[in-house]
């Protein structure tokens, strides 16, 4: 009974810290998406949102989305991305 209540404490206590570490990954990724969309911004220069949107594929509006750092591209849209500006998908979704 005592081993059985000490693993089931363990247990417990390993599932609350494994909680607790992805609600930190999800709010540092909150973060970053704001740099993440000063580095699409910078890349993008004097393009106008339409055409990179359309030379890559995307709607405009989600170019939008990821440029203002409310939303984050699936990973096949930011090597779609990286491709186009002819850049690492880590230069601009990772730290370097």
């Amino acid at each position: 009974m005592w081993l059985t209540r000490n693993v089931s404490s363990d247990i417990i206590k390993l599932f609350h810290k494994t909680w607790q570490n992805k609600k930190k990954r999800s709010e540092r990724l909150i973060l970053s998406s704001k740099v993440i969309g000063k580095r699409l911004v910078n890349l993008r220069g004097n393009k106008t949102q339409e055409i990179v949107a359309k030379d890559i594929g995307i709607s405009t509006s989600a170019l939008s989305m990821y440029e203002t750092g409310e939303r984050i591209p699936r990973d096949t849209i930011k090597v779609m991305i990286a491709k186009y500006y002819g850049v690492s998908v880590q230069s601009i979704f990772f730290d370097d």
